[in-house]
């Protein structure tokens, strides 16, 4: 059994938010100790996680009292409209970036830190669209290929480290010297 204070360190929660959760029903004490203090089981901390991963997810605390209350096609018709938000979310912001980068190119900004293009933009499309590990290494051999120095202006653009930019050459590099094909 845990105690309140061992659960929130466990969970990395505060007691605040714990005591939330219980206020709400999506994880309660199994017990209580003699002292009438909150004691957590196993299965207590296994819906604390359960709960947690929902709302990283993006889940509404009450939908996620849903799911923990209800069935499977509870969960999946929840899930799919989240995912269904989290898109309609991400096209906004994209569409947002993008009027952005407009207005700064019709102003004639120059670009710089206020650029709307960054590495987890970029990434993140990227993933979006089932870009593959391979893919990605394809994507920068092909840059890398056409200008070593533009594709360092490009990765430094986006806000790569050097540690970075020296991965990306060295899995280059090494798939060359496999006699692998990088466009």
């Amino acid at each position: 059994m845990y105690t309140i204070k061992q659960l929130c360190a466990k969970a990395g929660l505060s007691r605040s938010t714990l005591l939330y959760y219980d206020s709400l029903g999506l994880v309660s004490p199994s017990a209580r100790s003699q002292a009438n203090y909150r004691l957590y089981s196993d299965d207590d901390v296994c819906r604390l996680e359960r709960v947690c991963i929902y709302r990283e997810a993006g889940v509404s605390l009450e939908e996620i009292g849903q799911i923990l209350s209800l069935n499977e096609n509870v969960e999946r018709s929840i899930l799919e409209k989240t995912m269904a938000m989290l898109n309609k979310q991400a096209r906004s912001i994209q569409e947002k970036r993008a009027k952005i980068s407009a207005l700064l190119q019709k102003d004639e900004y120059e670009l710089g830190s206020s650029f709307w293009l960054d590495k987890e933009f970029v990434v993140s499309t990227l993933r979006t669209a089932d870009f593959s590990a391979d893919t990605l290494l394809k994507f920068h051999g092909v840059l890398e290929g056409e200008s070593h120095e533009k594709h360092q202006k490009f990765l430094d653009l986006l806000g790569f480290t050097e540690s970075e930019m020296k991965y990306i050459l060295d899995k280059l590099k090494s798939n060359e010297n496999r006699g692998k094909s990088i466009k």
